[in-house]
């Protein structure tokens, strides 16, 4: 009797420590989820305002900077700027994180799209943020989403 007792004490304290711990997880991805969206969403506020690298490039993660060229992104936002002119409006904000329940010395890495009103059109602004420390940088930027990625975000068509 005094056994089972103990048995189901222990059993209980390790339900609520098990339960304790997935509620502080599940709080602390929330709020990183709301960071992330946030650095997302300005990032591509600042970027789509004038179309500017530079806004983008202060942001970037060292790979993202690796692998393109200052002169291939300017380009890329030149055009861009004549086909689209400067953004109006951020419209909506759509994404997909990949938190873990536990912590790992991986950085945390979210995928966004942005949908955005320019003024010579709406586009799609696909962003992966990175988490690095404390911090979060942008580690890819695309304008368009392909139907693909619309729909591994959740998104229509």
């Amino acid at each position: 009797m005094r056994n089972s007792v103990v048995f189901r004490s222990a059993l209980i304290c390790g339900v609520l420590a098990v339960a304790g711990y997935m509620y502080v997880m599940a709080r602390n991805s929330l709020a990183l989820d709301r960071e992330s969206s946030t650095f997302a969403q300005n990032t591509v506020i600042a970027v789509g305002a004038h179309w500017d690298p530079a806004e983008l490039w202060q942001r970037a993660t060292p790979r993202f900077r690796e692998q393109t060229a200052q002169d291939a992104l300017r380009a890329q936002f030149d055009a861009a700027n004549s086909r689209l002119g400067p953004m109006t409006e951020s419209r909506a904000i759509a994404g997909k994180t990949a938190f873990p329940i536990f912590p790992t010395s991986a950085p945390l890495y979210a995928d966004y799209i942005v949908r955005a009103a320019f003024a010579k059109g709406e586009a799609d602004i696909v962003v992966r943020t990175v988490r690095t420390g404390t911090t979060w940088y942008i580690d890819s930027f695309s304008i368009g989403a392909s139907p693909e990625m619309r729909k591994l975000l959740g998104l229509q068509g």
